[in-house]
């Protein structure tokens, strides 16, 4: 009976242990008291610039919105998405421009002249200057020359297509918004023929390939 006594206490002695664990323990997380992330400021240019890369397709958002900022440090940064857009995106172009349309207007009315048709034109010139050429076709040109090993030069010269075909594309890309922003007349008609006698210099085949 003394041991039947004593297991029986051990075994009451080990649940008010275990229930003085249980009252001890942290309590569980809950929606009450898990911790909560604390909101960080944001910069509300970065704001903008995230909003408009995440809907650039929203044009009437933007064009009242994002692009009403003047900003110094904000217009350049929209010049350079909405025309890296617009060549990535060339059956957009019209879209595009029309974009730019908005924001020209806008600056025109309070200021008298646009911070970002300047930016944008200075943009559209240098590429077309570049006449679709890309340095690192040039670098891998030099590094093709170097090998001796046939395959390793076809190797090479298939990646110089590629880049080739890119850089020729964003070229054409280029042209094509050229004409966009020339049809809300962004571009004066004296810009455009010197683009036009600038195009007709060059080699038959690329002649062919703007007509196509």
């Amino acid at each position: 009976m003394a041991d039947t006594y004593r297991t029986g206490e051990t075994k009451g002695e080990d649940a008010e242990g275990r229930n003085e664990a249980v009252l001890c323990a942290e309590p569980s997380p809950t929606a009450e008291n898990t911790p909560k992330p604390t909101l960080v400021a944001m910069d509300p240019k970065a704001t903008k610039l995230g909003e408009m890369r995440s809907e650039p397709n929203k044009i009437t958002a933007f064009s009242k919105e994002f692009l009403a900022m003047k900003d110094a440090d904000v217009l350049p940064a929209a010049v350079d998405m909405i025309y890296k857009k617009a060549l990535g995106e060339p059956m957009r172009c019209a879209m595009y421009s029309d974009l730019c349309k908005v924001q020209v207007d806008n600056e025109m009315r309070e200021h008298g002249t646009s911070t970002f048709r300047n930016g944008l034109l200075a943009r559209c010139q240098r590429t077309f200057e570049e006449d679709g050429s890309d340095p690192t076709i040039k670098m891998l040109q030099d590094k093709m020359d170097a090998f001796e090993d046939p395959e390793d030069k076809a190797l090479v010269q298939k990646v110089i297509d590629l880049f080739e075909k890119k850089s020729k594309a964003r070229y054409l890309a280029n042209i094509l918004f050229i004409g966009e922003l020339f049809r809300h007349g962004l571009i004066a008609p004296s810009i455009v023929m010197w683009c036009l006698v600038r195009l007709l210099r060059r080699d038959e085949d690329e002649v062919g390939m703007v007509i196509q």
